[in-house]
């Protein structure tokens, strides 16, 4: 459906030694095969491009069935009384930073969609302030009518859904990575860490993303 042609170029140093320099984790990550594979030839540019041609093809396809999901919801009369919401547990980081999947801090593997249409509400509307999916549960309750439980750590988004100005928004994003491998020890063994202190938790406040590992240096871009 996408041609190669087409697809922008990862963004990423000019080899993976370059990449890496940038931290232990990310040198001890790069250093690991890629599904067993060497990781410049799978990720070469002619590969890459067809790799990210294909993801691209993949989302149009989420697109078309999304779109088929609202047809049938219209057609038996059920979509002004239902909320749709589509959203992702991770992205995917597609060749940036010599990388594949979700593994790390940055953002490719965390920044999500988020989309939601609610019957009576604004469209068209595209919401810059940062959400984080614990914001989930607040809004779909609220939608529903029901009290949210003092439990939720989220901010109920139903302002973003009708257009009104947000009352109140996260001053920040949070995400965390579990790199612990307790079958091979592959991260223990490269950084000298035992499994309890291999894991990474950024916090991201629209400008400034701070990853503070439990046993390596922290990082700020």
């Amino acid at each position: 459906l996408i041609s190669p042609g087409d697809v922008p170029p990862p963004v990423r140093a000019a080899t993976v030694e370059a990449e890496g320099a940038m931290h232990p984790w990310l040198a001890a990550h790069l250093a690991a095969p890629l599904a067993g594979a060497d990781r410049r030839r799978l990720l070469g540019a002619a590969s890459l491009a067809r790799l990210r041609a294909v993801y691209y093809g993949l989302i149009a396809e989420v697109d078309h069935q999304m779109g088929r999901i609202l047809t049938a919801l219209a057609r038996c009369g059920e979509l002004e009384r239902t909320l749709v919401l589509f959203t992702s547990d991770h992205g995917e980081m597609l060749g940036d930073h010599w990388m594949l999947g979700k593994a790390g801090f940055f953002p490719q593997a965390f920044h999500v969609p988020l989309l939601v249409r609610l019957p009576d509400g604004a469209r068209g509307h595209r919401v810059t302030a940062l959400t984080e999916h614990v914001d989930l549960m607040p809004t779909v309750l609220s939608a529903l009518g029901l009290p949210v439980p003092r439990q939720c750590d989220g901010t109920d988004l139903s302002d973003f859904l009708t257009g009104k100005p947000q009352r109140t928004t996260s001053r920040a994003a949070h995400w965390e990575h579990d790199f612990r491998d307790l079958v091979a020890g592959t991260y223990e063994r490269a950084l000298g860490l035992p499994s309890d202190a291999c894991a990474l938790a950024t916090r991201f406040d629209g400008r400034h993303a701070y990853v503070h590992f439990a046993g390596l240096t922290p990082l700020c871009f």
